[in-house]
């Protein structure tokens, strides 16, 4: 356990007063008030406000097959027999925000409709709703990271030697095993991106079940408070204006009442030519 945590544990400190502790050590790699940002089709951000939910999918789901390699991998034991990780693949479930303030594929792969509404938050405020201390597993639960980006060359010799395998995925803490969701390959890296991982607990302390999920279920959602969430709302550039004021318009209606514009990402440049 971590010292700080024990020392507050021996102080008695409640675990609600711990939890800034606990998010701390599941925070890989990336600063607390680091601004992240993600952009949502319209119509899903509208439901998310409506809602106030955020949701998490499995990371077979996404696009990269590269995705959740080590947990795709058959394992190989001492006699020649062959062996799944489907389950614990399976508890795995993961949500994509990127360090990059605005760029053109940004917009172009997740609002390919052109319907794209861009939110900022801070990695803190984003993992403080995400983070449930009222989970009794919460601590094996509950992640948030930077992703680091690697030649496949590098990623393949790290984990084909003998045993490295098994070493990252059957850490009791969850902990490394989540960091292989936060490695991708190096022709990746201009996405900059940050993920919240959620791991499935199917069993607590001695056997007993505790905060137990359906891992079947596609899709892990957490309550948020998008009023409160939301630092800012940028809408897709290659919105019509009478879309853009429209989505503008139903978010007040729904009580956001923050900064929203549209991004000017393609407007041509206002450039005058004086004659000499």
């Amino acid at each position: 356990m971590d010292p700080e945590i024990w020392k507050g544990k021996r102080n008695g400190l409640s675990e609600a007063q711990l939890k800034p502790l606990y998010m701390k050590k599941n925070m890989f790699d990336i600063e607390a008030d680091a601004l992240i940002y993600r952009v949502f089709p319209i119509d899903r951000l509208l439901e998310v406000f409506r809602i106030g939910k955020l949701t998490l999918t499995k990371p077979a789901s996404w696009g990269d097959p590269f995705e959740n390699f080590l947990f795709q991998a058959p394992v190989i034991g001492p006699e020649g027999d062959v062996s799944s990780l489907e389950k614990l693949r399976e508890r795995y479930y993961g949500q994509c925000w990127t360090m990059k303030e605005e760029s053109n594929w940004m917009w172009r792969i997740y609002a390919p409709d052109k319907d794209g509404a861009k939110v900022r938050t801070t990695a803190k405020n984003l993992f403080n709703y995400f983070y449930d201390i009222n989970n009794p597993s919460h601590y094996l639960s509950f992640f948030i990271g930077k992703v680091d980006y690697y030649q496949e060359s590098e990623i393949r010799v790290a984990f084909v030697q003998e045993g490295v395998g098994l070493y990252w995925i059957t850490d009791t803490s969850n902990r490394r095993g989540v960091q292989t969701l936060l490695i991708k390959r190096k022709e990746f890296d201009y996405e900059e991106e940050v993920r919240l991982v959620f791991v499935a607990q199917e069993y607590g302390n001695a056997g007993k079940a505790a905060a137990t999920w359906d891992i079947t279920n596609p899709l892990c959602q957490f309550p948020v408070t998008p009023n409160e969430l939301f630092e800012e709302i940028v809408l897709d550039p290659r919105m019509p204006k009478w879309h853009y004021q429209h989505y503008r318009d139903e978010l007040r209606r729904l009580g956001y009442a923050k900064k929203i514009e549209q991004s000017s990402l393609y407007e041509p440049p206002r450039i005058v030519i004086i004659e000499g």
